[in-house]
């Protein structure tokens, strides 16, 4: 069975508002068990920086990695393998205590099986606000492993958002300026190496960055096909 992209959202709390948690909008998933869920969470301030991930399927959301900015800037990435799903998904975010400018930008891969998690290096922070910002390397082990970097900032001027292209595909992105904006963009390498994923935005802003590569699990590969 082939890795695919299947559904993706973004939501966001607007400036000026705070909030013990963030969800996702309404989702229709693939719903078999199948399919990888990548969520990333970001924040501007809040007593407890680092979020909880939950959804009303009961998947259980394992936290890949985190960076901060003075306990302030909070940016987080979280994955559930062999998802369950299906009509009406909501994924949800909770802080401890109100954060301001949050959101939470969600990515589904189908397809994808058992599967297991790989590298999840720690996160780059870019504090001097200067673009670009580049990912975390990770080094890929295998042929046809998925990679997913992640990006999120808060500028307070408009801007656009652009990473490294091929054979990077964003998957999600939002880049309005209402709220904590960012992207998740991924590849299925071709053969085992380094790799990351370079962000640019055009405005000063502070931003992060993240990463995490999953193998697919035996049972649902193509022999001698890359998934895509």
């Amino acid at each position: 069975m082939a890795i695919a992209l299947g559904t993706t959202d973004y939501h966001g709390i607007s400036s000026g508002t705070t909030n013990t948690s963030v969800a996702s909008n309404s989702l229709t998933t693939t719903g078999d068990g199948n399919s990888l869920y990548v969520c990333l969470v970001s924040n501007q301030s809040g007593t407890d920086s680092v979020p909880t991930v939950s959804d009303n399927y009961s998947n259980v959301w394992t936290q890949a990695s985190s960076v901060s900015l003075f306990s302030q800037q909070n940016t987080t990435l979280f994955y559930t393998i062999a998802a369950a799903g299906g009509s009406g998904l909501v994924v949800t975010a909770s802080w401890s205590a109100n954060a301001s400018l949050a959101a939470i930008i969600f990515a589904e891969f189908t397809g994808f099986g058992a599967g297991a998690v790989g590298s999840h290096p720690a996160g780059t922070f870019n504090g001097s606000g200067n673009s670009p910002t580049t990912a975390p390397s990770i080094t890929t082990t295998v042929a046809n492993q998925l990679v997913v970097d992640a990006f999120s900032m808060y500028s307070g001027g408009a801007y656009t958002i652009t990473d490294s292209g091929a054979p990077w595909a964003i998957a999600v992105k939002h880049q309005t300026n209402d709220s904590q904006d960012g992207a998740l963009a991924y590849q299925v390498v071709s053969s085992p190496g380094a790799v990351a994923d370079v962000f640019t935005y055009n405005a000063f802003g502070y931003s992060a960055a993240l990463a995490v590569s999953f193998t697919q699990s035996s049972g649902d590969s193509l022999m001698g096909q890359a998934w895509m």
